[in-house]
Formats: structure tokens, C-alpha cells, sequence
């Protein structure tokens, strides 16, 4: 596990004259120190003096950490170089190099900034860490494995040198120095829960189950309320063939939230890192079978299992049972209305997701899914009415503004739906979902300047966010305009996402404004195979056959795509040109 943005425990020293981090104003036209600029009436060589030097740095580290804290990485990293050179020391370096590596991980002028940070500071434990993380990041374990134990030896209870080199391990297959480090790590620090359940769980993955019970036992003891370590102890113990304690466990597993799709994602994630996901149905079988009675929590995993290898008739079955036993369970109300939802029982499910009750934790993301079933049975004003009253909610979620603004999009009220995700910015300030929502609106809406200057906001604060990266370019590529850099954007989010087909119809498209029309029929027509059900991709193609004199095989693919499910603007425009060069064809022109 690489972790290059984690906090470090100290900072700079800040004097009583300086601003709380939380009062730092951030001014990107103007990044000196209030008062010490030209007109301040300070005698100018005061200015140099060393405390005032600390204090501008200070400042600059201030103005930097928050636009870290705000996603911002690239403006971070200067801030964090004007601080640097004012006041060296190793705290500020390591945050700069950090702010360069989350700019773009595999650049090399990260690993060279970590690498003189490392030969500055040779000494300090979290340089040498991050030095070793930058190297995994570049795929360099060898030099990696020297920095990460010379970061141990400097600081023995520095976990994530540790956590690293594990990962590490594993991945090269060397199981035995893995389990090794996760000992090392374990008695240098015997009192994390994270630790323990490392060890365990690398113990687990090399066969080694009886060894693997007691570190499991440890790190569940340590936070027993953590569902995660929870299920590893019933793991380990249902290996070792003492079931009867894993039961109970397993029902301090039922409790968790299942509405909650992080921490299913890692239950699953763990599922597969311990094995297989068949194994652990095959485990949880046994379970249910030996069990004196009902297990909730043992049923609810092997649905969301069932769910996750595509079985939703066989997850309906478990689920429909589960709730006949407990019918008055939110949870179990929840996971039945989910299975009804998989298997095509739209009707059935709303019923369910309607029984949830209000102050459950499940109500929001019940009320989300009942709204999204109503989207896709037409029913839009319901669902609005039901994402209207969710949006009030105080555990709403950005997803939910973003979801509004989706079912408003699509009546082409484009102006009411920038309104909606602007209430979501009001709540979530800074929100890249909803900061992109909002310029794909503007966009919509006509308001082309503005939606292109918050894309650029998404991209300075997420450089690989491939949809901001392809949503700018192919507004350009639409607008004839920095072709150059449109072909640039496009082709950096084609390198997060190959086989997307609308970034290929980006890039296919490009070229056709470029009037390179085969090698835009080359690459559009390997979009419309990703992405056949898209009109506007069949459209390229038939412009692209129709740029290089296929007036019938253009004529062919406009026909196609008028099939498709095309918004009406589209549906409008491809129409014209099927008519037009129908009327072509049939004067012989």
C-alpha cells in the first residue's frame, strides 16, 4: 500500500504573530506576506531579517497545505517551493515532493525532487519513505527495498515503510519476506490493530492458517468495533476449524451498513486478497449449514458475494429468505429491495426501498435508488420529488445533487440543473463530481467560457481526471479552436482509458477537423465497436465516409445511427443529413 499524501505528525514552528491555518486566505494574484509588501512603510531590509523569513515562510506553507487539503496539488507546489527556499528543512521538502508526486505520480521530476530531498536530509525517516514510495511508484523495488529499510532502521515504528515493502513482496511473489517484514512490523509495534491484522493476513495468503489465528485475534481485540478486523478473526477462525466463535462475529458483521458501497468494496477486496470468491461462498456455506441457528450476518455476505459473481437469481433467493425471517430488519428490507432491483423488479423494489424508515442509515441511500428506479420507469417528476426531499437530508451525498441535476439534464433544462449542483457546491465546497457536473451544464447551456474554466479547475486539481481531459478537448475539437491542445487533452485521457469509445470518437473526430479523414475513419470506427449503442459515434463515421466520397455507405451509417438512443438536438441533426443525402442519392448527384 503506497501512501504518498499521509500526514506527518510535526511542523514548522509557527510564531504567535502568524495565522491560524484556518485563517490563511488564499489569493492566488498576491502570495507575499500582509505587510511586508512595497507600500507597508517597513524598512525593506527588515524584510530579510531571519524571523521574517520564517514568517513568510510559514505563510507560504500555510497557503500551501490548504490548497492541498483542497485537491489542488500543482498551485500547492509552488507555495510549497517559495516556503522551501525561504526556510529549509525537511518537513517543507517532504510536502513538496509529495504535491509533485500527486501533480502526476510517474513524473520523473517528482522522483528527482524526492531523491535530493533524500541526499539533503539522509537522516530523516519519512524523506527516506517517501523517497521509497516515489521509487515503487517508478517501478524501481530494488532501490525501493534499500530506502524503505533504511527508513525502518531510522524510525522502526514508521508503519507504512513497512506496509510498503509488503505489498512490495507480494506482488513479486515472495511471500516468505513478506510475512517476515509483517513480523518485524508487528513487534516494533504491538499495539496496532493494523499491524496484527497484516500479519495475519499475509500469514493467511501463504497457507500458513493455524499461525494466522493468533495476530488475527490480536488486531480484532485492539478495535473490536471495526468490522473489517471483525471479519478477518472469522476468517481465520472458520479456517481453523472453530466456527462456533466465528458466528459471532459474523453477526457483529450484520450490523454494518450496506448502503455504504466503500465498505463492501473492501469486504469484497478482502474476500479476493484472502483467496477467491468462490472459496468464500464455498466458506460461508459451511457456515450457514453448521450453524445452530440464523446468522444474518452470514447470509447478508454471501448476497453481496452472489451479487458481485453476477448470481442475482441465487443473491434473490438468500435475500428473499433473510427478509421472511426478519421482516422488520431495515437491513434486511434493504438488501431484498437491492436483489429485487438486480433481477429487473423495479415495482417490487420501490415498494421495499419505501419501507426503510426515516431515520435509519440506510433511508439515503434507499431514497437514491427508489428515485433512480423511477428515472428508468419514466417517471421523472416522482423521482424529482424524492431527489428533492433527499437533498435536504443533512446525510445527503454529493451524488444525489449530481443525480437531480441528471434527471433535470435530460429535459434539456440545463440552467435549473447548474442551480441544483450549485446547491451541491454550497454544501460541498470544492467537489470535483459536482465542479465537473456544473461545466458540462454550462456547456449545455451555451455558456461555453465558464464551462471550459472549471474544467481546467477539475484538471489542475486532478491532472489524470480522463473525462475533464476529454470533455475539454473535444469542446474545442468542436469549436475548430487549439486543435493542438484538444489532440494533447484527448490523448492524455485515451492513456487512462485506451478502450473508451468516446475518447477515441474525441480523438477520431479531431482528426476529421483536421481533415486527416482516413485516419479519422480508422479511429471512429473503432470507437462505434466500443460503443455501438452512441448515434453521435455512428454520425462521425458516416461523416468521415461521406469526407472521402462513400455517399452510400455514409448514407448506410446515418441510418444507424438514427436508431440509436440520441438526445433530441442529435436525433434532429443526423435526421437532416440522412434526408439530405437521400435526396443526393436519389438525383444522382
Amino acid at each position: 500500500m503506497i501512501i504518498i499524501n499521509g500526514c506527518r505528525t510535526a511542523a514548522p514552528k509557527k510564531g504567535k504573530e502568524l495565522l491560524d491555518a484556518n485563517e490563511v486566505r488564499i489569493n492566488s494574484q498576491d502570495t507575499n506576506v500582509p505587510g511586508l509588501d512595497d507600500g507597508s512603510g517597513i524598512d525593506p531590509s527588515a524584510m530579510w531579517s531571519p524571523s521574517n523569513r520564517r514568517a513568510n515562510a510559514m505563510y507560504q506553507f500555510l497557503v500551501a497545505e490548504k490548497l492541498l487539503q483542497r485537491g489542488d496539488a500543482q498551485a500547492a507546489t509552488s507555495h510549497f517551493e517559495s516556503s522551501y527556499n525561504l526556510d529549509p528543512n525537511s518537513f517543507t521538502g517532504a510536502q513538496l515532493v509529495r504535491s509533485k508526486v500527486i501533480v502526476s505520480p510517474k513524473d520523473p521530476e517528482g522522483l528527482t525532487e524526492a531523491r535530493r530531498m533524500a541526499l539533503l536530509y539522509p537522516y530523516d525517516a519519512d524523506i527516506r519513505l517517501l523517497f521509497g514510495q516515489t521509487l515503487l511508484l517508478s517501478q524501481d523495488f530494488k532501490e525501493a527495498e534499500t530506502q524503505l529499510k533504511k527508513a525502518i532502521q531510522l524510525n522502526p515504528r514508521l508503519e507504512n515503510s513497512y506496509l510498503a515493502l509488503i505489498r512490495g513482496y507480494q506482488d513479486q511473489n515472495r511471500i516468505s519476506l513478506a510475512i517476515d517484514m509483517a513480523r518485524k512490523m508487528v513487534k516494533a509495534n504491538s499495539q496496532s490493530a493494523q499491524a496484527w491484522s497484516i500479519l495475519s493476513r499475509v500469514l493467511i495468503a501463504g497457507k500458513q492458517i493455524k499461525e494466522s489465528l493468533e495476530p488475527a485475534r490480536r488486531a480484532w481485540e485492539l478495535q473490536e468495533s471495526n468490522p473489517e478486523l471483525a471479519l478477518i478473526y472469522a476468517l481465520a477462525l472458520d479456517l481453523n476449524k472453530r466456527g462456533k466463535e466465528a458466528v459471532k462475529l459474523y453477526e457483529q458483521l450484520y450490523r454494518f451498513n450496506p448502503g455504504n458501497s466503500e465498505l463492501v468494496e473492501r469486504m469484497i477486496s478482502l474476500y479476493k486478497e484472502l483467496g477467491n470468491l468462490s472459496n468464500a461462498l464455498s466458506l460461508l456455506d459451511d457456515m450457514i449449514e453448521n450453524a445452530r441457528e440464523e446468522v444474518p450476518g452470514l447470509r447478508m455476505q454471501k448476497i453481496i458475494i452472489l451479487w458481485e459473481m453476477g448470481k442475482n437469481e441465487e443473491a434473490l433467493k438468500e435475500a428473499q429468505s433473510l427478509y421472511a425471517q426478519l421482516p422488520d430488519s431495515d437491513r434486511a428490507t434493504f438488501i431484498y429491495a437491492v436483489s429485487l432491483q438486480k433481477v429487473g423488479k423495479g415495482l417490487e423494489s420501490r415498494a421495499h426501498f419505501q419501507k426503510i424508515q426515516n431515520e435509519s442509515p440506510l433511508k439515503s441511500d434507499a431514497m437514491r435508488l427508489q428515485a433512480l428506479l423511477l428515472i428508468e420507469d419514466g417517471k421523472k417528476p416522482e423521482a424529482m420529488d424524492i431527489l428533492k426531499q433527499l437533498c435536504e437530508r443533512p446525510d445527503v451525498q454529493p451524488m444525489s445533487f449530481i443525480l437531480w441535476a441528471e434527471a433535470l439534464a435530460e429535459s434539456e433544462k440545463f440552467k435549473e440543473a447548474v442551480d441544483v449542483i450549485d446547491r451541491g457546491l454550497t454544501k460541498f465546497p470544492g467537489n470535483i463530481k459536482l465542479t465537473f457536473s456544473k461545466g458540462a451544464y454550462l456547456e449545455r447551456s451555451g455558456d461555453l467560457r465558464d464551462a471550459e474554466e472549471l474544467m481546467r479547475e477539475v484538471i489542475a486539481k486532478m491532472p489524470n481526471d480522463a473525462a475533464a481531459l476529454n470533455f475539454l478537448g473535444f469542446m474545442m475539437v468542436e469549436e475548430g479552436r487549439n486543435l493542438d491542445e484538444a489532440e494533447e487533452l484527448i490523448k492524455r485521457a485515451l492513456k487512462v482509458q485506451p478502450e473508451n469509445g468516446a475518447y477515441l470518437d474525441s480523438l477520431g473526430w479531431l482528426y476529421y477537423k483536421k481533415n486527416q479523414f482516413k485516419r479519422a475513419l480508422e479511429v471512429l470506427e473503432r470507437a462505434a465497436k466500443l460503443d455501438s449503442e452512441e448515434g453521435v459515434i455512428w454520425e462521425h463515421v458516416g461523416d468521415a465516409h461521406l469526407a472521402l466520397g462513400n455517399k452510400e455507405k455514409a448514407h448506410e451509417i446515418y441510418g444507424k445511427a438514427l436508431k440509436c438512443k440520441n438526445e433530441r438536438r442529435d436525433q434532429a441533426r443526423i435526421q437532416k443529413k440522412f434526408d439530405d443525402l437521400s435526396l443526393d442519392l436519389k438525383v444522382g448527384r
